[in-house]
């Protein structure tokens, strides 16, 4: 884990997993999802590398809100779900 940033009521972080998967790195988001407590919304990247920065890096990107009202306004209705927390999932899943 590596840039975790958590302050009023968001945070996020880079969780660096050598070799990842896009399935790997789907269930890495959700297993550090279970962990958060107290915030609205939370960005969760995984990449392969602790150097790896920006989007074209990310094997996957979770975005984690706590309902729906902080869904639609820390994500602008992008993560939609019956039950809440959800996590919203966008996988680029560079070099392979």
């Amino acid at each position: 884990m590596t840039n975790k940033i958590e302050k009023f009521g968001v945070g996020s972080v880079d969780l660096v997993v050598s070799n990842a998967t896009v399935d790997g790195a789907k269930a890495a988001i959700q297993d550090y999802a279970k962990t958060i407590d107290g915030q609205l919304n939370y960005g969760i990247n995984v990449i392969r590398d602790k150097d790896d920065k920006g989007i074209e890096d990310y094997v996957c990107h979770g975005e984690w809100v706590k309902h729906e009202q902080a869904a639609r306004v820390y994500t602008a209705g992008r993560v939609t779900s019956d039950t809440w927390p959800a996590i919203g999932m966008y996988c680029s899943a560079p070099r392979g």
